[in-house]
């Protein structure tokens, strides 16, 4: 549905796996064959923490289902160049699992960022001056991953489980930046380039232990785990701008991030009845970031220098402390699901320059999220009309929050944190209907989402008059989005199957921003529209051992009044071939065919009006050859 606030969880929690920004990206250091499914949930009830106003994206990693040994390796190359490999490995004797999941890979990428932007007098909105940047951003990562633990049944009823996790991640860049000032009748006054060099590395730790106990064989249950992460990141970077071949200043930025968190959960499950049953229970986040930022500058003479105000240190602490319960049964035809949840939020900011400015906000409120979820069988349990409600929170990043600039290598293009951005808060509707046939599933859905705070990027100039463009997150107001969401599947032959998904939808953005620093009036962020996406995957068996398959995905533009996003199209196409009597498999795949994967988008300010392109990878191409050892009892046969 177009809403990048997506929560992922490994197993049900957080995970140092996915690195410190636990997003879509770190997704790349998990390998696909350690993944048994992926659970998505659009609509999470209140036994799901409150976070992620799109829903969450629950990983399941595989575990060993037979006696024995068990295990796979996969092994890739690609272009642009991309190496890996990956094993995973698990060993089943008695009431003893253990497991050995791991491996590497080597990737390099190119990404492009161009803007020009056009500067006016806000009076009579005459030109006044262009800018333009063309960015090239190329760079070298290389990640290795090894998780290892064991489950144990103590005995019928109980089981315990133990795993420890570590994760390295390096990552080289260069980016070249070409500047270029116009004057008001388009004409060069000035051309400079920057050149960029970074580094980065990073070191995740991961412990977790669990206990779970059956009362019965009906389903009454506890469950309770307890998982410690650290992650420390350093980076580094140089960068330099030349006026045609001569120096003309440089910056030198170093940054070092500690991260920790410890999270404690309880779940008890008490089955009432045939029909119903009683869930509760309670969770503990304790979070610490630790951020050290060091920029410096220098002229033509190489006599550097700190930059205070965009140097030093802050230390965001957060913890969260959250109770459930929740009550679903089933009368004839009719089910239910009725839940609430409560948390409260303990944050503190604590920032100290290194000229020795200091401030401190402490933040602390308590949300309530109820659910309530309810279906009815028209006919039968293939064939459902659903009805559901959650209230979910989105907590602002604390990199959202750091209140000066982290990097200084783009003069033009600054971000800043805003220590006083507060949660945006979401009340979430659907209604759908749910058929499943022998030869086909359909699931329309309409939803209607409504936010509080609503939090936007605001791009405005650093000073009235400044050429300096400053993004920062501010609550602007209300927005609302409604649609009809589409999916269906399609076995139309025994050899083609169809997956399609459609997403129509409108939405309205109410709210305004005002920054006595630099605006001589408020900014409109009023602005309502329709806009479309669609995605249609074809799934071919060519025969018995070989399959291919062909995606694409179309977003249509969306306009608010501050930013406008042009239409976007993709293309992908993927095949695998079964090897070795099965326990092989060789796969190849090609990510954006046509090369259309960008975003293009206006951004209206004050002052000035903004055109922007972004790519984050050119075309790729990948092979991977996977090889599964003899599974189950067979291999466990010497005594």
């Amino acid at each position: 549905r177009g809403n990048s606030n997506v929560r992922f969880l490994i197993n049900g929690k957080p995970s140092a796996l996915l690195g410190i920004d636990s997003g879509a990206n770190a997704l790349q250091s998990i390998p696909a064959d350690q993944i048994e499914r992926i659970e998505v949930i659009t609509n999470p009830s209140s036994k799901f923490e409150a976070s992620g106003t799109a829903g969450i994206l629950n990983i399941i990693l595989k575990k060993t289902k037979g006696m024995g040994f068990n295990g796979s390796v996969t092994g890739s190359v690609g272009y642009l160049p991309s190496t890996n490999l990956n094993t995973n490995l698990s060993w089943k004797k008695g009431n003893w699992t253990w497991f050995l999941n791991g491996g590497g890979g080597y990737r390099e990428s190119e990404g492009k960022n161009d803007s020009d932007t056009r500067f006016f007098d806000p009076a009579t909105g005459a030109t006044t001056s262009y800018f333009e940047q063309n960015s090239l951003n190329a760079s070298e990562n290389k990640n290795y991953n090894a998780n290892a633990g064991f489950t144990v049944d103590l005995s019928e009823k109980t089981s315990f489980n133990l795993s420890g996790m570590v994760r390295t991640f390096e990552s080289e860049n260069n980016n070249t930046v070409d500047n270029y000032a116009y004057n008001a009748a388009r004409v060069v006054d000035s051309y400079s380039q920057t050149l960029a060099l970074g580094n980065s590395k990073n070191l995740s730790l991961q412990g977790d232990l669990g206990l779970d106990h059956k009362f019965n064989t009906n389903g009454h249950n506890i469950y309770l785990s307890l998982s410690l992460q650290k992650s420390d990141n350093k980076s580094s970077e140089d960068s330099r701008e030349f006026d045609n071949t001569l120096f003309k200043y440089g910056s030198l930025g170093a940054n070092n991030t500690i991260n920790t968190s410890v999270i404690g959960k309880i779940d008890y499950e008490l089955p009432i009845g045939e029909a119903s049953k009683l869930e509760a229970g309670y969770r503990i986040d304790s979070n610490k970031n630790d951020y050290d930022f060091l920029n410096r500058e220098t002229d033509t003479s190489l006599n550097y220098g700190t930059v205070d105000a965009y140097s030093g240190n802050t230390v965001y602490s957060e913890t969260i402390n959250a109770a459930y319960a929740q009550f679903k049964s089933k009368i004839d035809k009719f089910g239910y699901q009725l839940g609430l949840r409560a948390e409260n939020s303990d944050i503190g900011i604590d920032y100290r320059s290194l000229s020795g400015n200091v401030s401190r906000k402490d933040k602390n409120y308590t949300g309530f999220f109820p659910s309530i979820f309810l279906s009815y069988d028209l006919g039968s349990t293939n064939n459902q009309l659903l009805l559901n409600y959650s209230r979910r929170i989105n907590r602002p990043r604390s990199w959202f929050m750091i209140p000066y600039p982290t990097s200084l290598a783009n003069r033009q293009n600054l971000f800043r944190g805003n220590e006083d951005l507060n949660p945006e808060y979401i009340d979430s509707f659907e209604l759908g209907y749910a058929i499943q046939k022998k030869k086909f599933t359909i699931n329309p859905t309409l939803y209607y989402r409504s936010t509080q705070d609503e939090t936007q990027f605001v791009v405005m100039s650093e000073s009235p008059g400044s050429n300096v463009l400053i993004t920062r997150p501010y609550n602007i107001g209300s927005d609302q989005q409604y649609g009809l969401d589409l999916n269906a599947t399609a076995d139309l032959f025994s050899w083609w199957k169809i997956m399609a998904s459609a997403d129509l939808f409108g939405y309205k953005t109410e709210g305004e921003f005002f920054d006595a620093a630099t605006m001589t009036k408020p900014l409109s962020f009023d602005g309502s529209g329709f806009s479309t996406r669609f995605r249609l995957t074809n799934s071919f068996k060519i025969d018995k051992t070989l399959g291919m398959q062909v995606q694409g995905f179309y977003r249509g533009g969306q306009k608010t009044a501050s930013s406008e996003s042009k239409p976007m199209y993709v293309l992908n196409f993927g095949a695998n071939k079964t090897i070795w009597n099965g326990n092989g498999t060789l796969a190849f795949n090609i990510q954006d065919i046509l090369g259309t994967r960008g975003r293009e988008m206006t951004s209206f300010g004050n002052n000035f009006e903004k055109e922007s392109f972004m790519r984050w990878m050119p075309r790729t191409f990948n092979l991977s050859l996977t090889y599964r050892f003899k599974q189950g009892e067979k291999v466990d046969q010497p005594k």
